[in-house]
């Protein structure tokens, strides 16, 4: 599973993109959260805030939407557009 991090969520995970071994079974977007923010408190409380948006396959998604290992999850900040 691939993982995306945007904005300041990039530079709270240290990373723009990182993966999930295939024998980690992760079954939820909230699941995949609570994963990639293990031992980053910072992250995991930017993840958690109810802001903080998911996409699946480039659709948004709530933090209980089902996965499957090839699956692409971004996490992205607040946005706003115009």
């Amino acid at each position: 599973m691939r993982v995306l991090f945007f904005g300041n969520l990039r530079e709270l995970a240290g990373t723009a993109e990182t993966s999930v071994p295939a024998d980690i079974e992760i079954t939820t977007v909230q699941e995949l959260a609570e994963y990639v923010a293990n031992g980053k408190s910072e992250l995991q409380a930017a993840l958690c805030a109810e802001t903080t948006k998911a996409a699946i396959n480039a659709k948004f998604a709530d933090f209980s939407s089902s996965l499957n290992g090839a699956d692409e999850v971004a996490f992205m900040p607040p946005f706003s557009g115009g």
